[in-house]
């Protein structure tokens, strides 16, 4: 992951939205396993930092699937009232 968010980062700008979808899928990947594995505090992470390479992207479709992702490990969580929160944003 390092190497990758390097890179998005470094690239020329014209490279830089395609790295940082690459780069949200794979926290996606990442949010998803983490947690079906119980390890919730590392797919919140996971969850957020695919928000932030989406917005990165420009895209809101990436920003969107992060937040879904999000509230899904909230609701894994309990954590229902930030569940909610995430999905009532604009």
């Amino acid at each position: 992951m390092p190497t990758l968010e390097n890179s998005a980062s470094s690239a020329p700008a014209e490279h830089q939205p395609k790295l940082f979808e690459l780069l949200a899928t794979t926290y996606q990947a990442c949010s998803a396993s983490l947690a079906k594995l119980g390890e919730p505090e590392a797919a919140w992470i996971a969850a957020d930092r695919a928000i932030n390479a989406g917005e990165r992207a420009g895209d809101p479709l990436m920003m969107a699937a992060g937040a879904f992702r999000l509230g899904f490990v909230f609701l894994r969580a309990r954590h229902f009232d930030q569940a909610e929160e995430t999905a009532s944003m604009r």
